[in-house]
């Protein structure tokens, strides 16, 4: 497990890198908006794919840290084994879900011959292929997830 770790805080790293370049993107854009009366040619473009980057390499990370939303007003209210038993049963969902997109996309990524964006022409068979491996690497951390919460469960079982 401690290799998952290090993958998804490496992968969170680079996400984090992409966000800095995202964001010097759009202010390049801006100031060559309003100083020069012209933008970053394709600002669009590379936005979505930089945002891209940055959102499915930084989701493992996110599950392994418990850093995702979780709305807790109404399973707050429920005894704990039931509250346990929700959160697996949601867990073993986000696994399938999880999967399924990751195998959607990287089918995506594999087609030929590719599609490009209209405005410079960039292929999306990589940027699909970064987005299944983000979220191939999310559907391990989720297992990770997974195994820690029946494990956890069973910890509480043997103290009671």
């Amino acid at each position: 497990m401690k290799t998952v770790y290090s993958v998804a805080k490496y992968l969170q790293y680079i996400a984090a890198a992409g966000l800095v370049v995202l964001m010097m993107l759009q202010v390049v854009n801006m100031a060559g908006r309003v100083f020069l009366g012209r933008p970053v040619e394709g600002t669009t473009d590379l936005g979505s794919y930089m945002l891209l980057v940055v959102v499915s390499l930084a989701l493992g990370w996110a599950a392994l840290e418990g850093r995702h939303i979780k709305v807790g007003l109404v399973m707050d209210l429920l005894p704990r084994r039931l509250q346990w038993f929700i959160d697996a049963v949601i867990l073993l969902i986000i696994l399938g879900v999880v999967v399924y997109v990751a195998y959607l996309n990287i089918l995506a990524g594999l087609t030929w011959p590719p599609r490009s964006t209209s405005v410079l022409s960039i292929p999306y068979n990589p940027f699909r292929l970064i987005l299944g491996g983000g979220f191939g690497v999310l559907s391990i951390c989720t297992i990770v997830v997974i195994i820690e919460h029946f494990k956890n469960r069973n910890r509480r079982h043997h103290e009671s």
